[in-house]
């Protein structure tokens, strides 16, 4: 049997939906679908096995609802491993080495904070300790689907990463308006999962395949990922007291070529789709080929929906950096909720004046900076659709505030120092920021020369790529604190083509002081006449 990495060159069919077939074999509902694993395994087996005749060359275990949270409410929350496991050796037995074996991860059913009371780690801990248990039965790739708050996708992928060296694929679910029911785009969810290291993404379940179509083809405009789909066999409806789906075989077969065209790799189905369905959709593939889509890596950040692209703004995008101001030593003594009120406050005032990305920095927190951090972005993404910037050197505190961003989030006190490199770099790979660094470090002070400079910068960029942090996620000030009066124009424009033309990262220029009070009434023509000079992020204190 091929591996994952084999299978990539070629159309890969999915099987179809679990539940269906539970249901058909007599599983009523209301009962724990995930239990039959441990109860009436030759069912799941026979249901694995049809699909392999239809044609799949992937599916899935049943272990849709297999987290801990999901669990418990059954009463088998002391069983995660256990049934995960089994759902894995059941699959890996059943195909006999004639497909792989995906483990399905479904969502918890609970709501994340502000909306609910689940956190990042909540979530996190019932994804690891099922994956853990998928991996361990023989899984060859992980399946996290039908998604549809990109926090809880964030906190699976993250733990999936974690949990195992397997593939990972992502699916969300989308209305039809062509958004997840929390209001994240097609775009927004390709972006955030490329960034955390997804290994394919796409849509299943929510509508048919007509519907999902025009969503494939917005995600295979922001990223170069295989696409998988998996629809459902048409919108639910109630017949005679029996759930149906008015999707046949044949129709839904029909659709594969334009899935295809449309960049799909992976074609598959869910609600209401049975082996027939799998089966006429292999033959619709039988082929064709995946086509090749060169997407140029972007930079962009995201935060709770609403995407920033850094390369599509006529003029440098603006981070504000009011409320990332260490001298505001009136709140040392505040308590955290006041702390958090007036980031709030600074972060609505900053947006309203055009800051599109609001940097956070809680040196004011004292001991507590890391809560102080984490309701912070939490407060702030809950009022405002802005990208955050987490300003800390503190692994602590960038921690609390990377797990807390709903989207990408930007880690913006990185430094040429080794040790400031060694703890943060590792954060921004692991939780998908991209990095704002400056180029200085002990040796290298405000009035050095510009070579100076993009010496450290060169060592930011090869340390990031040991990392694994590709160019397209750093965006480097080689000029911050080297004046106060006046930009360097010279300096300013040297600096950037060889950050641009030379390392091939973004760059940001902090304002001198002297501009920053005027940034409201800069025309536009100095605000392009910096994007001309290779600027692509300004920092503004408003």
């Amino acid at each position: 049997m091929p591996t994952w990495e084999e299978f990539l060159g070629r159309i890969i069919i999915f099987d179809g939906a679990m539940g269906t077939m539970l249901q058909a074999a007599g599983l009523d509902l209301g009962r724990c679908p995930e239990l039959w694993n441990l109860e009436r395994p030759e069912i799941i087996q026979d249901i694995h096995r049809a699909y392999v005749e239809a044609g799949a060359m992937v599916v899935e275990t049943n272990s849709f609802g297999g987290n801990t949270i999901k669990l418990k409410e059954y009463g088998l929350a002391d069983k995660t491993q256990m049934i995960n496991r089994k759902a894995a050796e059941l699959a890996k037995e059943a195909v006999g080495g004639k497909a792989l074996v995906a483990g399905s991860v479904g969502p918890t059913g609970l709501l994340m904070e502000p909306y609910g009371t689940a956190t990042f780690d909540d979530l996190y801990t019932a994804f690891f300790e099922q994956i853990r248990g998928l991996a361990t039965g023989g899984a060859d790739l992980i399946c996290i689907e039908t998604m549809s708050d990109l926090g809880e996708m964030r906190a699976a992928l993250i733990a999936a990463k974690a949990a195992c060296k397997l593939p990972v694929i992502c699916t969300m679910t989308f209305e039809q308006g062509g958004s997840t029911i929390m209001g994240i785009s097609p775009e927004t969810a390709a972006y955030v999962l490329a960034s955390l290291g997804a290994d394919a993404i796409g849509a299943n379940c929510s509508t048919g395949p007509e519907e999902l179509l025009p969503v494939i083809k917005r995600m295979a405009q922001a990223s170069s990922l295989p696409l998988i789909v998996q629809p459902n066999a048409g919108l639910p409806v109630m017949r005679e007291g029996r759930v149906c789906y008015d999707q046949t075989p044949s129709s839904m077969a029909g659709f594969a070529p334009k899935f295809v065209e449309a960049g799909v790799q992976i074609l598959g189905g869910c609600c209401g789709t049975t082996p027939e369905h799998i089966a006429a959709i292999a033959r619709a593939a039988s082929g064709l080929t995946p086509g090749i889509r060169e997407i140029k890596a972007k930079t962009v950040l995201v935060g709770r929906r609403k995407p920033v692209i850094i390369d599509e703004s006529p003029v440098p995008v603006v981070i504000g950096s009011r409320t990332g101001s260490p001298f505001r030593e009136n709140l040392t003594a505040a308590s955290t909720l006041e702390q958090v009120e007036a980031v709030v406050r600074d972060a609505s005032l900053q947006v309203e004046a055009g800051a599109q990305i609001v940097d956070i920095n809680v040196l004011f927190g004292g001991k507590e900076e890391p809560e102080t951090m984490r309701q912070a972005v939490l407060q702030l993404q809950s009022t405002l659709d802005v990208p955050v910037a987490i300003d800390s050197a503190n692994p602590e505190v960038v921690l609390a505030g990377l797990k807390t961003a709903k989207g990408k989030a930007l880690l913006s006190a990185v430094t040429g120092e080794e040790s400031n490199l060694s703890q943060l770099l590792p954060l921004a790979k692991k939780y998908g920021a991209a990095v704002l660094a400056t180029a200085v470090d002990s040796g290298v002070r405000a009035q050095n020369a510009a070579a100076d400079r993009t010496k450290i910068a060169e060592k930011i960029v090869q340390r990031a790529k040991g990392w694994g942090i590709n160019r397209s996620e750093l965006i480097i000030d080689c000029l911050a604190g080297w004046f106060t009066r006046e930009l360097p124009e010279k300096e300013l424009t040297e600096v950037n083509a060889f950050l641009k033309g030379q390392l091939g990262v973004k760059t940001c220029l902090r304002l001198p002081f002297s501009l920053q009070s005027s940034l409201p009434k800069i025309d536009e023509e100095f605000l392009h006449g910096l994007r001309r000079q290779g600027v692509d992020m300004i920092l503004k204190e408003f």
